[in-house]
């Protein structure tokens, strides 16, 4: 990116601002705990930068409902595992990974390396 704002690359910057809800102590511990128990934090090299992705995979529907009613953000999408359905949430729009980082960090092992 240049000083201007525009890209070397050609395409546009994102600059839409980030759509995470603050969250409450529970909230923030909660869902911090759910990272660390059932998700994951994967970090994805792409040319020079490493994208970020934080996701959370459940059988149960109605947890992946509260992580995405008490973020505000992120995507749901269905798989397969061993004999059931399982339901995954994920974010991994860089904004909005940093700010669940920095409200969850402190419940989650896996946020604090994110490093925000």
């Amino acid at each position: 990116m240049t000083h201007n704002g525009t890209r070397t690359d050609g395409r546009k910057p994102n600059l839409r601002p980030s759509r995470v809800l603050l969250l409450s102590a529970v909230a923030a511990a909660w869902i911090g705990a759910m990272i660390e128990a059932e998700g994951s934090v994967t970090i994805s090299p792409l040319s020079s930068r490493h994208l970020l992705r934080i996701s959370v995979v459940n059988s149960d529907p109605e947890i992946i409902s509260v992580l995405l009613r008490h973020i505000g953000t992120g995507s749901v999408s269905t798989k397969h595992g061993a004999n059931k359905l399982c339901y995954v949430w994920s974010v991994q729009r860089q904004r909005e990974v940093q700010e669940i980082a920095r409200q969850c960090q402190q419940y989650s092992m896996k946020l604090q390396k994110v490093g925000v």
